[in-house]
């Protein structure tokens, strides 16, 4: 069974105008904006970076969504990773120090 699609090369082409394009430039140059997604809709939202940060500060003080962890699990992760792609022979030895 194969783990991995492999995509044909699909030429890009713009959905913006020029001059659209131009204004999205002009606006992601501002250090005291954020543009980001939408949670729905597939829109584009434009916050200052003051309320962005201020909203990321309060989702995250929830604590009946998220906690705080004593320590960064990234290198069980990885090494759990690698040992499956070893397992399933997806992955060279030479490789594997990389993923870990």
């Amino acid at each position: 069974m194969e783990l991995c699609i492999q995509r044909k090369e699909q030429k890009l082409y713009p959905n913006l105008q020029e001059s659209d394009r131009k204004a999205l430039m002009e606006l992601m140059s501002h250090d005291e904006i954020v543009i980001r997604h939408a949670d729905k809709g597939g829109a584009k939202v434009i916050q200052g970076k003051s309320a962005y940060v201020n909203e990321i500060k309060i989702q995250l003080s929830d604590r009946l969504i998220f906690t705080p962890l004593d320590t960064d699990p990234t290198f069980g992760f990885g090494q759990e990773i690698g040992d499956t792609l070893k397992c399933l022979e997806r992955i060279l030895d030479n490789e594997y120090k990389y993923v870990i």
